[in-house]
């Protein structure tokens, strides 16, 4: 395995530590101490230890080492305030290929943050990202690799930065946030509402509903860990528990009730049969045991189950029953 290989494999794997993903720099700064340290030391402290932490790998660095996670950490706060300043979502994943590629690039380029902005701005897929970042830089990234970690990373993440109104919970951004779910690939596990998949997590869920867990639990394991995962009613509650200057869901938070896909059709007061629905981004599509978001043009996102996750789908090839407004979101038509 290359040591850029290992690096994106224990980043990916320490995404699920609640304390090293809580700042997503802090996830840059364990990747970086993990690519400084020798060979030797990293396979001295990862066979002695079941899970690796950022304070783990802290205590086995230099002064200098230090010095440079300290340095590295400075280039990516500001790598995640330009992206901020311009509109790019998923600063994080630029941040940790800054940390494990453009590392002396960034530091012989004076025009760097510019150039990694422009490799960024339109977007595209991985590959297309890798070739700009690989032309403007003179590096060679790994596609692959480049992949593995930057979905990991997007899984992992709830980026607010396109959000209409982060204060008030709001039809727009619950399109937004139901979309993002969709396109990063968040998995699906029953009972849970968009943290990150834990092994701690997933044990509670497996004691409290081990009929939907147990048939499961392999391809949960294989698929979904150190994901941010939701049931289908789960997606919806997330969003309307999530605070984004925290990061943290408060379950029942902003008049968003706890209930289940039924409960929450039953909760809405606004509400028909499908031959009725207005085309409003942001009301929800309901059938008996699940529900889903309804987010224009003619799609839905759905938890769809634990063996497709969060998945877009089309309005006219469901089996939906009913819309309704939802109960705590705000509506603008």
């Amino acid at each position: 395995m290359s040591m850029t290989a290992m690096i994106a494999k224990a980043g990916s794997a320490l995404l699920t530590n609640e304390n090293v993903r809580k700042k997503a720099v802090l996830v840059v700064g364990t990747i970086l101490a993990v690519f400084l340290l020798p060979m030797l030391a990293v396979t001295s402290v990862f066979s002695s230890m079941g899970e690796v932490t950022a304070s783990d790998i802290q205590n086995n660095l230099s002064a200098e080492t230090k010095a440079e996670i300290a340095y590295m950490e400075q280039t990516a706060n500001s790598i995640e305030q330009a992206f901020y300043d311009n509109g790019i979502s998923y600063s994080e994943v630029a941040q940790a290929a800054y940390c494990m590629y453009l590392y002396d690039a960034q530091k012989s380029d004076a025009d760097f943050l510019n150039k990694l902005i422009a490799c960024y701005a339109n977007g595209g897929t991985d590959a297309e990202i890798v070739s700009a970042l690989n032309s403007a830089f003179g590096v060679e990234i790994p596609v692959e690799e480049y992949t593995y970690f930057a979905e990991r990373i997007r899984s992992t993440c709830i980026d607010t930065s396109h959000f209409a109104n982060s204060g008030i919970k709001n039809s727009a951004d619950l399109v937004t946030y139901a979309l993002q779910a969709a396109d990063s690939g968040w998995g699906y596990v029953y009972g849970t509402y968009g943290t990150v998949l834990t092994d701690s997590i997933l044990a509670q869920k497996e004691q409290q509903f081990p009929d939907n867990i147990l048939p499961y639990k392999d391809f949960i394991q294989e698929n979904w860990m150190g994901r941010r995962t939701a049931d289908c009613v789960g997606l919806i509650k997330g969003y309307a528990w999530y605070d984004p200057a925290t990061t943290n869901f408060s379950i029942g938070a902003n008049g968003m009730p706890d209930v289940s896909a039924d409960g929450m059709y039953a909760a809405a007061v606004i509400k028909g049969t499908m031959d009725t629905m207005p085309d409003v981004p942001g009301i929800a599509v309901w059938q008996s045991g699940h529900i889903g978001v309804y987010v224009g043009n003619g799609t839905v996102v759905e938890a769809k189950g634990t063996m497709y996750g969060v998945v877009k789908s089309e309005l006219s090839k469901g089996s939906w029953q009913g819309w309704c407004y939802l109960p705590a979101i705000q509506y603008t038509e």
